[in-house]
Order: C-alpha cells, then structure tokens, then sequence
C-alpha cells in the first residue's frame, strides 16, 4: 500500500506542467511563508523571554536590595557600637568589665537574631568578653579578623561557610579614648541564612530565592541559565558598607512554567501556517493551467537547439508516459549546455595545462635569475662542448669584481683574468680537476680589467647531461677575498710583532687558555720560572703558583693567582681586597728580585688568563734608601740641633760662670759647625744630582800642583798623625774640575786622620797607571787606622753610613758619597780596600785630559792599594 501510493504520487508530479507549476508554486509560498512565521515565531518568543528575564531580574533586584540593606543596617549597628565609649573604656577596665559589658552585649544580640557570635576582643585577638555564641565558632577566626580590622584602621568583612551554612564574618576596631590607637574590636558572626530569610522576598510565587555563597557564588551572572528543569539567574551582592561579597542571589523558575506562553505560540503559528499553505495551493493550481499552453512551443524550440538542426528537428526520444512539457524542456537545454561545456572544458584544459607549463618555466627562469644576480660571488658558466670551453653566462657580480662586462666575456675563455702564476700548485690543480671532470676549489691571483691584481677564491663544480650523463658544463664561484688576504697578512705581522715585543720583554709574561692551563710563556718568563731547564707549557695554574711559591721568600710568601675566570666579572669592592690583585712578589731565588704582579681575563668571554710581571727591584731598592735616607738625615740633623737648642735654652735662663758659658758656646759652636758642615755635604750632593756636570769646570789640571794646592789647604787636626807624600811620578795632565778635585781629595784626607784615633803615618800617593791599563790616573790616600769588615766595605760609599757606630768619631756618614759622586762626574772612579786594625785605602781615578772622559768605574769595585809605606 505504501509503495503504490508513492508511485502515484511520482506520476502525478510528472503528470503534466501545469501540475507541476502548481507544485512548485507550492513549495515557493511554503518557502517564503515559513521563513515569515519563524521570524514572527523569534520575535514573539524574544519578547516572551525578554519579559521572563525581566521578571526574573526584577525579583533578584528587589531582594538584593532587601537583603544588602539589611547588611548595611547590622554593618552600621556593630560599627557604631564599637565607637561607643564604654567599649574604650571595658578595653583597659580589667577587673570590672564584665559587670556593664556582658549585658550590653547580650542585649545587642538578643536584638539582632542574624548574630551567631558576638565577642570583644584585645588587639592580640584574644577573646575578653562574649555575648553570644550560637555554634561552636572556631576562635583561631577571631585573630586574623580583628588584627587585619587594626591593620586597615575600619571594619573588616570576610565571608565564611561554617557547618555548611554561609556567614558573615565581621571586624570593627574599637579606639582606645586615652591614646587615640587602635587597641581591640567587636568580632562578629551573622548567620546569612537566617538575614536572608528575614529579609522576605518579592516578585512572583512560582519564582525561588536561594543565597549563593563561596564557589557557588562564582558563576554569578547577569543573564538566565537554563538548566535541564530551571531557568536561574544570579546577582552578586554589594552592600554599600562592605562593598563586594562573595555572595549572590539566585532567583529560579520551573522550566514548564516559564515555557507555558511558548508552547501556546507554537500552537498558534502551526494553525496559521496550514491555513496559508492550503490557500497558496489552490491559488498555484490556477496560475500552473494559464502558463501551460506557451510552454509547450517552448518545448519544441528547446529540442531543435538541442540537435543542431534548425530546419528539420526530429521529435525527441521521450519516454511514452513521460508528459511534463518543463521536464523535457529542461532535458533538451541541459544537453545543449552540456555538449557546449564538454567542447569548451576541453580547450580550457588544454589551455590551462599550456599555461601553468610556460608560467613555472619563467618562475624557475626569473627565481634563478635573481639568485644568481643576488648573491655577491660572480657566477661564470663555461661550455665544455665547445671549441675552447667558452664563457656563456656571467652574473652582474662578476661584472663588479672583474671589471669586465657580460658581453665582453661572452665567448671567451676564463683564461682573460690572467693567474700570476700559470704553472702554479694551484693552476695544475685546477686543470687536473678540469680533465677529470671533478669539483675542486683553489686560491688564485687574477688582475682586473684595469690591471689591478686581486685574489679569487675559485671554486668549480661540473653540470652533466642529465640523458646521456657526460659533462658539458663547469659552473665556476668567484670571490673575491683580497680585503680577507690583506687583514690576514696584517694580522700575521702584528702577531709577529707581538712575540717579538714579548720575547724581547724584560719583564716575564705568561697566558692561560680558558681551560687554566699555560699556553704561552715569553723568554723572561723562561728564564725566571724554569730554573732548572723545565717546560712551562701546559701547567696548570696550580702548578706555577707552586713553582713560583718555592721561589719566594719564606717572609713574603706567594699571595697567588686567582682560582677561577668568574673573578673577572667581581665587583670592584672585591678586588680591592683581593691580595693577588697589584701584588708585589719577594723572589729570592735564582736571584733576589721583586716583580709587581697583574693579571687581566681577555679572549671571548673573558676567560683566559694573562699574567704580567714587571721587575721593580730598582724602584723598591730606591725606595728604601730613600727611606732609609730621610730617616738618617733626620737623625743627624736632630742630634746638633737637640744639642744647639738645648745648651742656648740653658744659657738664656740661667747664669753661669765665665769658664763655663765659653764652654757652652763652645759646644754650641762645635753642634753648629757640625750643623753647617752636614748641611753643606747635603747641599752639595743635591746641586751635583741635579746639575750633574753642569756645575763642573773641567780643566786640564796638572797632578802635582793639584795636590800641592790641596795639602796647603788642609790642617792636620793633631800632631799624633804624619802625612807621607810620594808625588815623584811622572804622569800626564787629569781633566778635572780644580775645586772637585780638591774636595775629594780633602774628604779622604779628613777621613784617614779622624779613622786613626790611634796615630800613625797618612799616605798620599800618585799612581801612574791603571791595574786594568785604562787611561787613567789615580790619587790614592792610605791610614793605618781602625779599617772596615767586609759588611761595611759594601756600604761604605751608602749615604750617612758609618763604620764606627761607636759615636766617639765625628762625622755626617757623607764624604765617601760626595766622593763617589764626583768621580762619577768626572768620568773615573773610586777603589777602596779595607781591613779591620789594619787601615784603609783609597784611590781616586781621574781620566787624562788628552784622553777625554771614560765610561764610569762602579762605585763597588776595589782594587788592591799598590801604596807602599816609607818616610818622608
């Protein structure tokens, strides 16, 4: 049954045009019509829903309002009551407030049902009254509440869930009248759940009122939810004491209940859309019948197009119940659209296929064209086909290198650059690689257009016959890297330069790589830290440091190097009190030497380590005779001044017999000869060191009356003492200064009379020849005095030193120094020999005045006194 009304109803839409106009004017009004009644159907049910959020909305407003005012009355009430006096005063009342707090207490909780807990607190938020606990409010609550009440100096309000019911936790500090601080507070616990239901609801009685708290507060928002039964909606509560809470309203309805006008409105809109169906139908019939009739020409004319044929069309192969004129009009056109569409699909494939074949072949073409003219190496494809191996290409950064242009080297051999050197390693590499058709890359000197010559880093690769496999192509790569070559060749140079700068260096130099061990080490370093031969390369930083400790001294130990690269990048605070930071080192072996040590973290990173050590012997020598100085001229300068000062102080305030104040002024006056005399060796030393020969006459001086002139001069300081002469030999004339000469003469004339305490013979004596035949006279002067041990031999010539420490001897410790500086001058020398109880001799060596002046004798050297004694 149901098959055979199917197919009455498939016939019956093929039964004819007019049927099926009517049908498909049908389903037109159904299409249009059906659009019309959903959007009426969406209008009616947005307004519907509109009015059932707003009804919903309406009701949580209203009861958001009941219930935040309530909280703002029980906020103010607590609030207020803690501003109250008693409250200040039941704070520092110990011992009675419980008679006038308790009561007042409970009556503000028998006042206000919501409270749960009602306590005063100190500002510890330890508990010092109740009035009401109706649960078993955990205490620990308390503490952080009121403390955070104190902190924030006004209420605080906080909202907890206790037993499952949501609470109001509220904190308002209490002020303490006499001090005007914060000293407790009113801990409150209002029972939400009991201010809601006492805050009455409004609105509609199928809606519910629910109090949302904690995390089923957090989904509040300002649109219904529909659930599976309910549509809610939620509203936050903010009261305007506490500002925002995590508490919201709910307000629900039952889904059927909510729905009822929607269903009503579905009804409505079915009813409507039958009855209009049902007219459109019967109007649709009547239209199909009127615009049968032409369509059947239309028919007729469709299938002469179809085949081709204008003038004798055949009947078209119809099926014998087939009668629907639209459907064998439809057929006729879709096969004369189709034959046109196989027709043109077909050339537009072949169109097509041409097309996107030329367009990846110019995009491979342009893609390769701007590689190659992009890149900065010059690019050069030779034929190997050819007669000569042409060029065929050449990029534009070939152009720029070699100067030449494209069509200049088009056709020609590479052999145009022209290599410096034709028969090369690198040429008979490049034509090995050439004839056994490989890849190969080499370094070649070519000259441009214009004749310079630059260096062309070469690198060729072959291009095969894909088919056949046999080579036909050499792509060549051309860059140029003379800038590379130059920076290279400077780089050897200054790197040749700095070893030997270090190896010519005096002062010792070694490097650590980043791995802490030695990687360079200069000749200095060598010769001071490998004693014996050892090698330096390759120890660790450790290892020097051991090598260089066994070096130091045991009163100056090695402070070391630092342990690690991280101590580059310390602050400068650091440093400052890092001992291997600018430290001086105290070697005393090989030899005795301080070296000033600094390092520094170089290389990438800052990780190696380079450690310089500068030989400052000299400068701490010099340093400590200066020292040293200073502290003896002070010392003798003190001693006739303390002595000068003290004797005239005693004659200004006393009176003393003649015998005894000419013997004060004679102390007086030997202090101050003493004085003038220290002073005037002092004086004279410093104008010869700062002058050096300036202040020097030099002459030619004839020996003998030199000495004649000196001894004329001097007085022998007792007769204890015989001065012996031998001025017979017959030497040439001295380039002098007259005036030195005598000087030095008359220091050592001084100095053997007053180191022979004892008596005995002085002997003056010239000497003809030098022991080490320079061309030189000497003077000597020879006592038989208290002489010098070897220590004071060495120091003899140190300024304010003293071989007799006895004090018995005057003297300023400055002769042998004013000696020696002007022998120096002069361009000789002074020899000195010396024992103890045996005497002393000393020789002053002056160059002759044919001779000019010669090289300096060290201070230090002796040579043995060739004086004999005799009488005079």
């Amino acid at each position: 049954m149901p098959i055979r009304l199917l197919t009455r109803t498939a016939r019956w839409k093929r039964g004819g045009l007019a049927t099926r106009v009517a049908l498909l004017s049908s389903m037109l009004a159904i299409l249009v019509l059906l659009p019309a009644l959903g959007l009426g159907y969406a209008a009616l049910h947005s307004l519907i829903a509109d009015k059932l959020a707003s009804g919903l909305e309406l009701t949580a407003i209203e009861s958001r309002l009941r219930i935040e005012s309530r909280i703002d009355a029980l906020h103010d009430k607590i609030h207020t009551a803690s501003r109250q006096s008693i409250f200040s005063n039941a704070l520092a009342d110990s011992a009675e407030r419980n008679a006038y707090i308790r009561p007042l207490l409970h009556e503000l909780c028998e006042s206000t049902p919501e409270i749960d807990t009602l306590v005063l607190g100190d500002f510890e938020g330890k508990p010092l009254a109740t009035g009401c606990q109706r649960h078993d409010a955990d205490e620990r609550w308390m503490q952080p509440a009121l403390q955070a009440a104190l902190a924030q100096g006004g209420p605080r309000v906080a909202v907890l869930e206790i037993a499952g019911v949501p609470h109001l936790d509220l904190a308002a500090p209490i002020e303490y009248l006499p001090t005007g601080s914060l000293e407790g507070g009113l801990w409150v616990q209002i029972d939400l759940t009991r201010l809601f239901e006492g805050a009455g609801s409004a609105g509609d009685a199928d809606y519910h009122l629910q109090l949302r708290a904690g995390e089923a507060a957090a989904g509040t928002t300002r649109t219904p939810e529909t659930t599976a039964d309910v549509l809610r909606y939620r509203i936050p509560l903010a009261p305007r004491t506490t500002g925002a809470l995590p508490l919201a309203l709910e307000v629900s309805v039952a889904r059927d209940t909510a729905h009822r006008p929607l269903q009503l409105l579905v009804l409505g809109t079915l009813l409507i859309g039958l009855g209009a169906i049902a007219l459109v139908s019967w109007q649709s019939r009547r239209i199909a019948d009127a615009i049968a009739s032409p369509l059947a020409e239309l028919e007729a004319i469709a299938r002469r197009v179809a085949a081709g044929e204008l003038d004798d069309i055949p009947s078209a192969d119809v099926p014998a119940h087939e009668q629907d004129s639209f459907r064998l009009l439809a057929a006729s056109v879709y096969r004369m659209i189709h034959a046109l569409q196989d027709t043109q699909r077909e050339l537009s494939e072949t169109v097509d296929a041409r097309t996107r074949q030329m367009r990846r072949v110019e995009a491979d073409r342009l893609l390769k064209e701007h590689a190659l003219a992009s890149i900065d190496s010059g690019i050069v494809i030779t034929d190997l086909t050819q007669p000569d191996n042409p060029i065929i290409y050449a990029n534009a950064a070939f152009e720029r290198i070699t100067g030449y242009a494209a069509a200049e080297v088009l056709g020609r051999n590479c052999r145009l650059l022209g290599p410096h050197e034709r028969d090369g390693a690198a040429i008979v590499q490049l034509r090995q690689a050439i004839a056994s058709r490989t890849a190969c890359s080499v370094v070649l000197r070519n000259h441009r257009k214009d004749g310079r010559a630059f260096w062309n880093q070469l690198a060729i690769a072959p291009v095969g016959n894909p088919d056949s496999g046999d080579i036909t192509h050499y792509v060549g790569v051309i860059t140029d890297i003379s800038e590379r070559k130059a920076n290279e060749d400077l780089l050897i140079d200054w790197l040749s330069r700095l070893d030997t700068i270090f190896t010519l260096s005096p002062d010792p130099l070694v490097c650590f790589d980043e791995r802490g061990h030695l990687n360079y080490v200069n000749a200095a370093a060598e010769r001071l830290f490998s004693q014996p031969p050892e090698p330096l390369i390759s120890l660790t930083v450790p290892e020097l440091e051991a090598r260089i400790r066994s070096r130091c001294a045991i009163s100056r130990p090695y402070p070391g190097l630092p342990p690690s690269p991280d101590q580059a990048t310390r602050p400068l605070a650091d440093e400052a009190d890092d001992p291997t930071q600018d430290c001086v080192i105290q070697l005393a072996r090989p030899r005795p030497l301080t070296l000033h040590q600094t390092w520094r973290y170089c290389g990438n990173g800052g990780s190696s380590l380079v450690v310089y050590f500068r030989d400052v012997t000299r400068e701490a020598e010099l340093d400590r005779m200066k020292s040293e100085f200073l502290s003896t001229a002070a010392h003798e300068l003190r001693t006739p001044m303390a002595s000068i000062v003290g004797f005239s102080e005693l004659l200004m305030t006393r009176r003393y017999d003649e015998a005894r104040t000419r013997d004060l002024l004679g102390t007086i006056h030997r202090q101050a000869n003493r004085l003038t005399a220290l002073l005037g060796d002092l004086l004279d030393l410093s104008r010869i060191e700062a002058r050096r020969a300036e202040g020097f006459h030099f002459e030619r001086v004839p020996v003998r009356a030199a000495i004649e002139d000196t001894l004329a001069a001097f007085l022998a300081p007792d007769t204890r003492h015989r001065l012996v002469t031998d001025l017979d030999a017959a030497v040439p004339d001295l380039r002098a200064d007259r005036a030195k000469f005598q000087q030095a003469l008359l220091n050592l004339l001084s100095n053997a009379f007053k180191f022979s305490p004892a008596g005995g013979d002085v002997e003056l004596r010239i000497l003809p020849e030098h022991p080490e035949g320079r061309p030189l006279v000497g003077v000597s002067v020879r006592d038989h005095g208290i002489g010098m041990n070897e220590e004071a031999r060495a120091r003899a010539f140190e300024r304010f030193f003293r071989s007799d420490r006895s004090g018995h001897i005057p003297g300023t410790g400055l002769g042998l120094s004013l000696v020696q500086e002007i022998m120096n001058i002069h361009g000789g020398g002074v020899d000195l020999d010396s024992e103890p109880d045996r005497g002393t001799c000393v020789t002053l060596w002056f160059p002759l005045a044919d001779a000019g002046s010669v090289p300096i004798a060290e201070p230090a050297a002796a040579h043995t006194c060739p004086l004999a004694t005799h009488d005079a």
